[in-house]
């Protein structure tokens, strides 16, 4: 039961991050190919400069050989770059939303299995709905758009189109949890009858016993 509740949580949530990212790349395509290619760049910058500080603010030479210095400057530079011409970051985006999205029908896959493997009956509905998300999320991949633009639109409505597919899975899970607790409340309900019957069977046969012991 914690399993499920856990699940039925990470997939609300996630679901969420959805709708969201979906509404604002339909809605708002040009600021939104433009937020991710500047949050990557400086991403990027600060990787880039975290690792050419670490490797200044080393002690001993134990990890002379090691290219801490080169990789951070190469970072740096290609963010620099990315930051300079964020267009050519943005053409690499769709890529990227494609990758995310294979990456998130691959965890609802898991996710199917699991349910699978605990018996819960919507376990068949997940799997379709995470099939599907790989499959738009590959058709992302092989067909690119003429423009940034129209690649960040489409993009959003295949991510809209997973989270509609998502709440669906939600909802056929909180299904699947309350046939699961109702199996065990009625579980739970015939051990206490049959309880409640065995304990008077015991009582009436003690007291005869107990009356024949008087005569």
């Amino acid at each position: 039961m914690d399993f499920l509740k856990s699940t039925v949580k990470q997939e609300i949530f996630s679901t969420a991050l959805y709708l969201l990212l979906g509404i604002f790349f339909v809605v708002k395509p040009d600021l939104a190919l433009s937020t991710i290619a500047m949050v990557i760049s400086i991403g990027t910058l600060i990787i880039g400069v975290a690792k050419i500080a670490l490797y200044f603010r080393e002690k001993t030479y134990e990890g002379i050989q090691q290219n801490g210095l080169v990789s951070g400057l190469v970072i740096t530079f290609v963010a620099l770059y990315f930051l300079i011409r964020s267009e050519v970051l943005g053409s690499l985006i769709g890529f990227l939303l494609g990758f995310i999205i294979i990456l998130a029908g691959i965890t609802q896959f898991q996710s199917a299995l699991d349910l699978k493997h605990f018996h819960v009956n919507t376990w068949l509905a997940t799997l379709i709905s995470s099939i599907i998300m790989i499959i738009l999320g590959i058709i992302s991949l092989l067909f690119p758009f003429a423009t940034e633009k129209a690649l960040i639109f489409v993009s959003g409505i295949f991510i809209l189109v997973c989270a509609v597919f998502k709440i669906a899975s939600i909802l056929l899970l909180m299904y699947g949890t309350h046939l699961v607790k109702r199996t065990v409340a009625e579980a739970n309900a015939m051990d206490v009858t049959d309880s409640a019957v065995i304990v008077p069977e015991s009582s009436s046969s003690a007291s005869e016993r107990g009356k024949e012991n008087q005569n």
